[in-house]
Parts: C-alpha cells; structure tokens; sequence
C-alpha cells in the first residue's frame, strides 16, 4: 500500500525509514527477516523512487543472512544495490563487504572482482578505516589464492601503521610471519624475512629464534617443523590444501639449507635428511632448478644432485659444516653423525 503512485512519497519514505530503523530491530530474526523480504518485493517494482530506502533494508536483510552464514545470498543483495544515487564512500564500503562475505563463502574470484570495483575509490575516499578495510581485504583475498609472498608483505605494510593500536599492528606482523613461511623459495621471500628479523619487534616473538632460522636459511629440524606449523593461525592450518602447502615450503627451505652446506650430495641422502623418500627429494630439486630458485643440476646416472654457488660465496669449511650439522642434527646418534663427516664435498649415509 505504501508504495502506491497515489501515496504521498514523504510520507511512504519517512515510514520506510521507519520501518528499517525501529521496527525491524525489535522483532526476531525471522519475523524481521521476513518482513524485509516482503518490503523489499514491494519496493523493486518502484525502484527509481525508493533507491535509499531498498538500499538500506538490503543492509539490513544482508546483516541477517550473515548471521546464517549464508554469505553468497548476503554478497548478491548488497549488489543490487543502486551505487549511483550513493556516495564514493558508500560505495567503497559496499564493494568491500561483498568481496569478504564472497571470500567467506569460498569464492575468491568473486571477492576479487568486488575488491578491484572498491579499488577505483581509493583516491577519491578520505576515510583511513575504510582503507585499512580495503587493503585487510586485498591481502586476506592474496592469501587465499595463495600467493603467500605478495600477501606477506601487505600484512607487514598494515603492521606499520602509526594510527592502528599496537596490538592490532602485532597481530598483522604475525599474520606477515606466518604468510611468509608459506611462501614458495626465492628471492622475495628472503628479503622477507629479512624484513621481519630487523624489525625491533621480532625479539618480542615467541617466533623470533625459528625466524631467525628461517632468515639465514638454516635447516629446520623436526621439531622445529613441529613448533612453526604449530604457530599458524587455525584457518592456515585448517584451509584448503594448507598442510601440503606448508609441508612443501619447508621441503624447499631446507633443500636450499642443504645447498649452503653441501656442494653435492646424493639423492637418496637428501631425502634421508628431508625425511622423504628419494623421488620426492629429487623432483623438489628438480622443480626448483627450473623455476630458476635455486642453481644447480641432477646427475641421474650417479643419482648425484650439484649444487653451484655464485663466484663470491664464502667457500664451507668442514668446521662450518661440522657446526651446522651439531646444530640441527643434535639428536642423530654418534656413529651416523661421524658418517656424515667423513666426506667434506659428499655426504652419504
């Protein structure tokens, strides 16, 4: 009745209002959900005429269907609403909840089709909440698709923001951290690292000492494989693929720990130190040897795997090596331990 042509259109937005301000917030869920459904039906046949009303019951129904979780119903009710009779502002906060209620509902390219629609306002919207909002959502969308490196250094980006609490700066710090040990072996994760290592934060850290080992590419042991992954936040550890991801990153680290330690070594004495079997160690070398990740080659005829070192590399000495080897392989009876040693260029068990 109140959407009717002869209806003063006062009188029928002020009650609209209304209805979305004080009376939908006093009933239930459903009652109120229910209400919403059928206001909203009546006002799409006049939508020119009720634009902000619809917009804010849309608001309003998207909040309830959040509530049940039913995240991909919220994101398309928030896009039917007419951004044109909107500001900048409003529309960037629109475009921002439809890219995380998609991300929540598993569908990345959607939450990053929005993302990139809210990016167009950034220059235009002077609201640094909103922003911190926008560039949260980006990097959560990064590390979704799992590019762990790139998602890293956003994170670490929001932690130094002077005008976020210090605690809420921390937690990005580790969300860095952790995003960064995801990371697949190169150059950027390293610089990385890096990164987090010099901040004067790491010394606060639980992390700091598996940081530091991760920074100057030190082998890591079992327990400390144990002790990292323990860190991950429970949505890094419960996410689609997210143990392989992880079990692969450490794979890779400690492939390139051993290039530092040793000039050759055979394949199935790899995988006895990476604690897989020789096929997986070699097509992880393999793998990184042709994305350029770590220089080297495969002799199949010997099962032999050369790493090379660039020119100015400090050569290895045995007393190095020997450290390194106390170090990480602390628990590995004696009599292997001596085993290991006995060749300075090769190392065969």
């Amino acid at each position: 009745m109140l959407i009717r042509e002869d209806v003063n259109l006062v009188v029928s937005r002020k009650i609209l209002t209304l209805v979305t301000i004080k009376i939908l917030p006093e009933l239930s869920d459903v009652q109120s959900k229910l209400l919403a459904q059928t206001s909203l039906a009546q006002i799409r046949s006049r939508p020119d005429v009720f634009v902000h009303q619809a917009a804010d019951i849309c608001q309003y129904l998207a909040k309830i269907y959040e509530k049940e979780n039913n995240w991909k119903d919220a994101a398309e009710l928030l896009i039917t609403i007419d951004l044109r009779k909107f500001s900048h502002e409003y529309a960037f906060e629109n475009y921002i909840n439809i890219a995380r209620l998609y991300l929540e509902d598993g569908q990345a390219s959607n939450a990053e089709t929005y993302i990139k629609k809210a990016t167009k306002f950034l220059i235009t919207v002077d609201n640094e909440l909103l922003q911190i909002r926008y560039k949260k959502m980006f990097t959560q969308i990064l590390e979704y698709q799992n590019k762990f490196v790139e998602a890293a250094l956003q994170y670490y980006e929001l932690s130094v923001m002077i005008s976020l609490p210090q605690e809420i700066c921390l937690s990005f710090y580790k969300n860095s951290f952790e995003c960064a040990v995801l990371s697949s072996i190169g150059p950027t994760r390293f610089r990385m690292f890096s990164l987090l290592y010099r901040d004067e934060r790491s010394t606060d850290l639980a992390e700091f000492l598996i940081l530091r080992k991760l920074c100057f590419s030190h082998i890591l042991t079992p327990k400390d494989i144990s002790e990292i992954y323990g860190m991950l936040q429970p949505n890094k550890q419960n996410a689609k693929n997210s143990v392989s991801i992880f079990h692969l990153a450490i794979l890779e680290h400690n492939i390139f720990g051993v290039s530092k330690v040793y000039k050759n070594i055979f394949i199935d004495s790899l995988g006895y130190i990476l604690g897989v079997d020789a096929r997986t160690a070699e097509s992880a070398v393999a793998n990184m040897i042709s994305e350029d990740r770590i220089h080297g080659s495969i002799d199949q005829i010997d099962n032999l795997i050369h790493f090379r070192t660039t020119s100015n590399a400090p050569a290895i000495t045995m007393f190095a090596r020997e450290n390194l080897i106390k170090l990480f392989y602390c628990e590995i009876d004696h009599m292997l331990y001596y085993h290991m040693l006995t060749d300075s260029r090769t190392f065969k068990p």
